[in-house]
């Protein structure tokens, strides 16, 4: 391949965080990048934005939050917003992850891991019965995603909500 064709390095970079090697497949991202980001599928740029989200630096959580920003801004869905929702969650950027769960929400109301995260933020914002409603969604849309539910138990637990927590 040419010295400036990103599709070597998508490759790569989808090898890398197949095999949870993280830092090697943010290195290929970020030359895919840096040679033409708007010829990156939503593929690349949700694998990379989860990607630098599992990192969990506030660098690494601002360098997500951009890439789910620039998604979003090439392909608005669901998955872009609550990429954003979820980045700023962890940045304690509590307006604008509501913002970016209600976009979410309007574009797929029955995704059960944008409920987990609206009840998250709920429970983090004090709005315990919005949390508890957002988590009969939870249930109702049947999350499998198990580190998810853990991470929703733990913060339903941290709010001495421990019957829902179980």
């Amino acid at each position: 391949c040419e010295h400036d064709d990103a599709r070597p390095y998508v490759l790569e970079g989808k090898i890398h965080a197949k095999t949870g090697d993280g830092e090697s497949a943010i290195k290929s991202f970020t030359r895919v990048m840096s040679l033409n980001a708007s010829a990156c599928t939503l593929d690349v740029l949700l694998t990379y934005g989860k990607t630098l989200m599992g990192v969990g630096t506030e660098g690494s959580l601002r360098t997500a939050l951009d890439v789910f920003v620039f998604a979003c801004q090439k392909c608005p869905c669901a998955s872009t917003w609550l990429g954003c929702a979820v980045a700023c969650i962890e940045l304690e950027d509590y307006a604008n992850a509501e913002t970016a769960l209600t976009e979410a929400s309007v574009l797929d109301s029955k995704n059960a891991k944008m409920w987990a995260h609206t009840c998250i933020l709920s429970l983090k914002l004090g709005r315990t019965e919005a949390a508890l409603s957002a988590l009969d969604f939870v249930l109702l849309e049947n999350l499998e995603d198990v580190s998810l539910l853990d991470k929703l138990a733990r913060e339903l637990a941290s709010c001495s909500l421990h019957d829902q927590a179980s």
